[in-house]
């Protein structure tokens, strides 16, 4: 999952909107799904991935048509999906990508010009009517998607863009179990990101799904801020109560053994949260150079 990165002759660019500022960085890199939550390898059949690298122009969103996966096969019914942030049930949209050879299967043709008419991101269904492409449905960076996948070669996806030299903010406020992923290009460690407004004391918390059945799988990640370190402590000493500040695995134990602030995020691995739908919750990820 390295990133292939190449410099660009000019300085930070940014778009007439953006949100991000971007370095004098592209790349590209491919984001795997072959492996569980523990790293270890496996044949993902509902993988939780997003995707990596911003706009080059610094826009907060990218489009779908920038991300080409690998072995997708959407004449099997394979497609992308995401959950409900109000249910965490499937929301509305399968995201189906057709490639070449797909489309010479669906069309039964060996003519590439044919079937390259059809290559590309689909909405529900590949009907051939451009109304149904979805190659320009754009997504807010460090979105997170749920793969309905059967065969048995692992989907990649290959993104590209620009290396953010700021850090990105992901706004999750408002959700009861909003999606994310880690956009940067690279392995970061749960102690790089932070959450503003999360409350853990309320039990609040992020899990992962397991790519094999799309079922919870074991851990949940908390994330305590000094203020809710105070609550936790019933005191006003931010000394005492930054002692706690920082990610725990499952409990908030005091115990060192229960951090998770060095365990690694790859690129691209997402999350689902558990929280009380509160304003202003962000979280924020490193710059990624």
């Amino acid at each position: 999952m390295t990133a292939r990165l190449l410099h660009r002759p000019d300085a930070d660019r940014r778009g007439f909107a953006a949100c991000f500022h971007t370095s004098s960085v592209v790349g590209y890199q491919e984001i795997e799904t072959d492996y569980d939550v523990a790293g270890t390898p496996t044949h993902a059949k509902n993988p939780m991935r997003g995707f990596t690298f911003v706009p080059v122009s610094g826009a907060a969103v990218y489009a779908l048509g920038d991300v080409k996966p690998t072995n997708f096969n959407a004449v099997d019914g394979e497609y992308l999906y995401q959950l409900a942030p109000a249910s965490a049930r499937p929301a509305d949209g399968q995201y189906i990508y057709l490639d070449l050879a797909n489309a010479k299967i669906a069309l039964d043709t060996e003519d590439d010009e044919e079937a390259g008419a059809l290559v590309g991101w689909w909405l529900n269904a590949v009907t051939g009517d451009d109304e149904d492409r979805c190659d320009t449905a754009t997504f807010a960076v460090g979105s997170a998607f749920l793969g309905d996948f059967s065969q048995a070669a692992n989907v990649s996806f290959t993104c590209a863009g620009a290396v953010p030299s700021t850090n990105i903010n992901v706004n999750i406020s408002g959700k009861v179990y909003p999606m994310f992923a880690n956009p940067i290009p690279k392995q970061i460690t749960f102690g790089d990101v932070t959450i503003g407004n999360m409350m853990a004391v309320d039990g609040e918390f992020f899990y992962q799904l397991q790519p094999t059945n799309a079922r919870p799988a074991d851990g949940q990640y908390i994330y305590l801020d000094l203020a809710n370190a105070k609550i936790a402590l019933d005191t006003e000493d931010d000394e005492e109560a930054g002692a706690l500040v920082g990610w725990w695995l499952n409990a908030v134990t005091g115990d060192d053994e229960d951090r998770c602030d060095t365990l690694p995020i790859k690129a691209g691995e997402a999350f689902i949260g558990s929280m009380g739908g509160n304003a202003n919750v962000v979280v924020s990820f490193p710059r990624g150079i």
